[in-house]
C-alpha cells in the first residue's frame, strides 16, 4: 500500500488531462526536506527520467530536483524515500510580464 495516496491522485488530472495552468509543467512536483534527506539516493534511483540528483551541501549530498521539466510526476520519489524527505508540493501557475528582477 502507498505510503501517500493522495499526492498522487490529484496530480495525475493535470499532467493527463491536457493544458497545465503551468505552461505545461506538472501541477505537482516533488520538494526534498534537506533535514530528512540522507543522501542515500533512493529518491534519484527510482526516478525514470532522471530529474532528481544527488547535490552537495556542505559536507554531505541532498536529493535536489534539478530538472523540473522532465519530471513526469510519477511519485516514485515519493515512495522510494524510507525516510519522508520527498513529497509532491503544488508550483506556482506562470505570473504573466514578470521576466527579472530589472522588468
Amino acid at each position: 500500500m502507498d505510503k501517500h495516496p493522495a499526492a498522487f491522485e490529484d496530480v495525475r488530472p493535470a499532467v493527463l488531462g491536457g493544458a497545465s495552468p503551468n505552461g505545461g509543467r506538472p501541477a505537482r512536483l516533488p520538494a526534498v526536506d534537506p533535514l530528512r534527506c540522507t543522501g542515500c539516493g533512493r529518491c534519484v534511483a527510482a526516478c525514470p527520467p532522471h530529474a532528481l540528483s544527488l547535490a552537495p551541501r556542505g559536507w554531505v549530498k541532498v536529493a535536489e530536483l534539478h530538472a523540473p521539466d522532465d519530471c513526469s510526476p510519477c511519485g516514485r520519489c515519493v515512495r522510494a524515500c524510507p525516510f519522508d524527505a520527498v513529497r509532491m508540493a503544488a508550483t506556482p501557475a506562470p505570473q504573466a510580464g514578470r521576466h527579472g528582477a530589472g522588468a
